[in-house]
Parts: structure tokens; sequence; C-alpha cells
């Protein structure tokens, strides 16, 4: 439709998900509009974008992307140039692994025997601080947030790493096996750059 119409400025996308719409991208591109993509990971009470993160995805226009970060240059948003093709595998970490592990906090606790006051009464710093982050998450729009898991074609797979880790940690757990779950919190603190 944009080409029928002539339309000559820059299409930017802003979604959250980047695999569904790279056909249409490649399309566009092949016809000559002019195309790039972000994604703000933020939502949009965000009021200012000071310590806040921008991903810039280069389609293959490299002028139409250097228009577009131009207008977030005078700003305190991070940028982060990303693959606009590995947009979703990192997506699915960033907020499909965080949502879901969220989500499962509140499913686990609201499904048990205990009302929330009472375990909240009783709530250590890490509980509070989970609770205060789950409040957020199921505070959002449920169709986005179920967007997000069904429909990021690289959360399957990490559905299967997920199992694949919860079994061995609860394993180890079972088992009495400490030098294992000592060794895992060992690597993670390397991995986190914090061990």
């Amino acid at each position: 439709r944009l080409t029928a119409a002539g339309y000559g400025g820059i299409v930017c996308d802003i979604a959250s998900l980047k695999h569904h719409l790279q056909p249409s991208v490649g399309r566009a591109i092949e016809a000559g509009i002019s195309v790039t993509s972000i994604h703000p990971m933020f939502g949009p009470n965000v009021r200012t974008l000071s310590d806040r993160v921008i991903c810039i995805c280069d389609c293959g226009d490299t002028a139409a992307t250097g228009r577009v970060t131009a207008l977030f240059s005078d700003t305190a948003a991070t940028l982060v140039p990303l693959d606009f093709e590995g947009h979703d595998r990192i997506v699915s970490y960033v907020l499909g692994l965080s949502h879901l592990i969220n989500l499962l906090f509140a499913k686990v606790l609201s499904a048990g025997p205990l009302p929330f006051d009472t375990i909240n009464r009783v709530g250590s710093t890490t509980f509070h601080a989970q609770v205060e982050t789950t409040e957020t998450v199921i505070a959002e729009d449920p169709a986005l947030y179920f967007g997000i898991q069904a429909l990021n074609p690289f959360t399957s797979e990490l559905y299967d790493d997920l199992r694949r880790e919860f079994e061995e940690l609860a394993g180890w757990i079972e088992q009495g096996d400490p030098e294992s779950f000592a060794a895992m919190m060992e690597t993670s603190r390397r991995w986190l750059g914090t061990g």
C-alpha cells in the first residue's frame, strides 16, 4: 500500500517481536521504501528516556536507521544496536523468560493454600523484591504478554531450556548434591560478572 501511495518517508516499526515482520520488511525494501526498526525496552507510561534502552535494528537501510537513530541522539536514552534477524532470540530471554518467571511466581502463590497477607507479613527482602517486580508484570496487558510468549519463534526452545535447567536444579536438591548446587551458583556469579 505504501508503495502504491508513493510514500517517501521512513517506515519504522516499534514491535516487541520482529520475526513476523521480516517478509514485509523485505518486500518494502525491494520496493524502494526506507525501512528501519526499533524496540523501546519500556512501556508507554515512561515519562523520560533517562536510563531507558532503545534497541536499534537495522533492516538493511543504513540511511533510514541513521535518521531514526538521530531522533534520540540528544536524549538520555541508551541506544543498543541489535541485529534485526537476531532480535527475537534475545527478546525470548530479556522479555519472555523474565515475564514467565514472574508470572509463574504469581501463579504458584495465588494457587497455593495461603493468603497473600499471611505470606507477605513474613516475607524476606528477596521475597518483597520479587513481589514488587511481579506486581508490575501482572499489571500489564495480558494480550500483549501472551503474544510475547506465544508469537516468539524461540519460545519453545526457551521452554525446553527452562525445563531442563529446572529438572537438573531440583535433582541436585532432591538427591542431596550441595557440590553441584554450589558450582551452579559460582558459574552464575561468573556469568553475571559478580564472582
